[in-house]
């Protein structure tokens, strides 16, 4: 789920996934804010859960986060 909050400004919210493991949207939430810099780049800082997919039987711990930025490039032909 996201809205835009400006016109090359996001904020996106997300509950997590894995393959073969129940989402429980109390400890999977996550939040990302995107900004477009120019049609070609655009910026993203994520603050989500740390997760494993391996044992789906695994809960994730209380507290364990990771803050992320990345720099994306896209070419159009």
């Amino acid at each position: 789920m996201g809205r835009q909050l400006g016109p090359k400004t996001f904020v996106v919210l997300n509950a997590g996934f894995s393959q073969g493991r129940r989402v429980g949207l109390r400890n999977t939430r996550g939040i990302s804010l995107q900004f477009r810099v120019s049609p070609e780049w655009r910026t993203e800082a994520s603050f989500e859960p740390v997760l494993t997919c391996a044992d789906p039987g695994a809960e994730p711990q209380a507290g364990t986060r990771q803050l992320g930025f990345d720099l994306f490039w896209e070419k159009r032909y």
